[in-house]
């Protein structure tokens, strides 16, 4: 039996971000990139397209003084390329194997369609990252990653038009678990460090993308927390429902999140980046 594959109607061409935001509603979405929304079997199913591409500005990296800031349209190639753009973020980017897709995939599209198990959201948490929005009635905003993973309804018919990188020192470490670099990803965790501030980020395949904020908080009230106690908390953690799926049991999803995020935790105490 052919499964039906529906299509969109109509295709705006926004000249401007203010433009683009005022034309989002829940019968549309936004067109980058075209990496998922064109994507076969995609999960964004709308009637109008809004098109990003002809918006000046969008696609630059510029030190904009407290901030590095990236716009929503800039490539993955690009940013990866760019002398500007901290390292922390190049090993996210390069999750995507594919330097065709990196070529045309954007940061803020990756971001904005959060899928479970998305390359970059986890690093971007971990960091203390802050997006820069839109609304459709022209109104601004800056919110922190954490928040807008936490909140995602409330923004998800902003326009992202850049991501905001702290200039502060940072660390953090991410890790990427699939069998190939094409393959959709079991687990994504990164763990960041700035100043005393501990965040953790998590992506888990068919569960979520997730804000560990309860367990950051007590490896900051504990410099030396037990290994024992790290797997303890992965295995009640009850803020995710985890399926046993073809990527693997929520045993092994619980298993491999305490051991990894055991790993980051004694690099980052101690100094050291993987």
């Amino acid at each position: 039996m052919n499964k039906e594959v529906k299509m969109s109607r109509q295709l705006i061409m926004a000249a401007t971000a203010a433009e683009a935001a005022e034309a989002k509603n829940a019968a549309s979405a936004f067109l980058a990139g075209g990496t998922e929304t064109e994507r076969l079997g995609s999960l964004v199913h709308a009637d109008t397209l809004i098109f990003l591409k002809n918006i000046p500005g969008l696609g630059e990296i510029e030190d904009s003084g407290e901030f590095l800031k990236i716009g929503s349209i800039c490539t993955f190639e690009k940013a990866m390329e760019s002398s500007l753009v901290p390292d922390y973020l190049k090993t996210a980017l390069a999750f995507m194997g594919s330097r065709t897709k990196r070529n045309m995939a954007t940061v803020g599209g990756n971001i904005s369609i959060f899928r479970c198990d998305s390359y970059i959201v986890p690093t971007l948490i971990a960091a203390g990252a802050k997006l820069e929005l839109l609304d459709a009635s022209g109104g601004r905003d800056i919110v922190c990653m954490e928040r807008y993973a936490e909140e995602r309804e409330k923004y998800k018919d902003c326009l992202i038009t850049a991501l905001l990188l702290t200039k502060e020192p940072v660390t953090v470490i991410s890790k990427r678990y699939a069998n190939t670099a094409e393959s959709h990803a079991c687990l994504t965790v990164s763990m960041g460090k700035c100043g005393s501030r501990l965040r953790i980020g998590a992506a888990v395949k068919n569960s979520g993308i997730f804000t560990l904020k309860e367990l950051a908080a007590k490896m900051e009230q504990n410099s030396s927390l037990a290994e024992d106690d790290i797997m303890a908390w992965c295995r009640s953690w009850n803020g995710a429902v985890i399926h046993d799926d073809m990527f693997g049991s929520e045993a092994y999803k619980r298993y491999l999140l305490g051991v990894t995020l055991t790993d980051m935790y004694h690099c980052i105490q101690g100094g050291a980046v993987q």
